[in-house]
């Protein structure tokens, strides 16, 4: 709550509810709780959600925050908060759940067009509408893949046994990141199932980190960057790949990346009919998932992958800003070596094991 007097409810000798204003963060700091419910979270600033963390560290209680998304400077951390409890397995343990105004039929008995929506929809523009009544968090402007979506895309999807695992691989120190996607291809489907989203580290150092995977037994080969196989005044990068690992990467060249990033779209984009998708990224792959959008980075200084835009969002470039890219280029890496633009293989059925 905002600026509310204090109020107690006692229901029993062991059961009390007190109301606190959160004009204050310093006085919400008190003597640890068993929960805390945050209203209208959407109008809170940031430090009013981690003093109530602080409180229910100690029992480690439980937070329900609920309100409308209000898209104001400062409380931006709410709707990120719905965005990043999307993602199954996430590292608060957060679920999201998005609850439209006109699931209430008893104020809104035609629904999604009931008049009073159809008329605050114009009065309110559609972005705004999505997000105060639909529920709907609004994907950052500029997106290089705005059709992945963390509900349908992401979620737990463990090694297959006895299939091969494939790496796509795309080179960083800093302030780029050295990204492995774990890759495994199941008919006409594509499962990212680990990765290593690292800076600071060395292409040897790298490699053993591959080779440490309790699955490595399975990988059978990748694709890489094809600038690794050039390196002026030091061994190539793909040099040390092959004396490290053995494996044989693919290194097509793909020019422009936007012919990469076309064909790695049609699999993110939902069957018409099914409504299902061909690519699933397991949640555990943070770097990947932040640079769609999904979710914060892991590192420190990362964002999401965008396109350089307008203030009206017209993109003013075709080719797609190289930064914050390195796990989505390794993805696409492996994806057009496995796939090129053709067809992919029929599905067929897999068991699946769990390391």
């Amino acid at each position: 709550m905002l600026d509310q007097p204090q109020r107690i409810l006692e229901i029993a000798p062991d059961i009390k509810i007190e109301t606190k204003s959160a004009k204050y963060a310093e006085k919400i700091a008190a003597k640890a709780v068993d929960g805390i419910i945050l209203c209208e979270a959407g109008q809170l600033q940031y430090d009013i959600y981690t003093r109530a963390c602080e409180r229910l560290a100690t029992k480690d209680g439980w937070l329900f925050a609920q309100g409308t998304l209000e898209l104001l400077e400062g409380t931006d951390w709410y709707a990120a908060k719905c965005k990043e409890w999307t993602i199954p397995d996430n590292e608060e343990g957060g679920k999201s759940y998005e609850l439209p105004s006109w699931a209430n039929t008893a104020m809104y008995s035609g629904g999604e067009q009931d008049p009073k929506l159809v008329k605050l929809r114009t009065s309110l523009g559609e972005e705004q509408f999505k997000a105060r009544c639909g529920g709907q968090i609004p994907k950052p402007r500029g997106l290089v893949l705005p059709e992945f979506r963390t509900t349908i895309h992401t979620g737990q999807f463990h090694i297959a046994k006895d299939e091969p695992i494939y790496l796509g691989v795309d080179e960083g120190y800093y302030p780029s990141a050295y990204a492995v996607e774990f890759i495994q291809f199941i008919g006409d489907q594509i499962f990212v199932v680990d990765e290593i989203y690292k800076q600071h580290m060395t292409t040897e150092q790298i490699c053993l980190a591959v080779k440490q995977k309790p699955y490595y037994n399975q990988v059978v080969g990748g694709a890489i960057d094809i600038g690794t196989k050039q390196h002026p005044g030091q061994k190539p990068v793909y040099d040390i790949w092959v004396q490290e690992t053995g494996l044989k990467l693919d290194t097509r060249r793909i020019k422009p990346i936007r012919d990469g990033i076309n064909r790695l779209r049609t699999f993110f984009i939902p069957n018409p009919i099914t409504h299902d998708v061909m690519l699933h990224i397991d949640s555990r792959c943070r770097g990947l998932i932040s640079e769609l959008g999904g979710c914060k980075s892991p590192l420190e200084g990362r964002g999401a992958w965008k396109m350089t835009m307008d203030k009206r969002g017209n993109i003013l470039s075709e080719e797609s800003d190289e930064k914050n890219c390195d796990a989505a280029k390794a993805l696409i890496y492996e994806v057009v070596s496995r796939f090129g633009l053709g067809a992919a293989p029929k599905k067929r059925s897999v068991s699946f094991v769990d390391f």
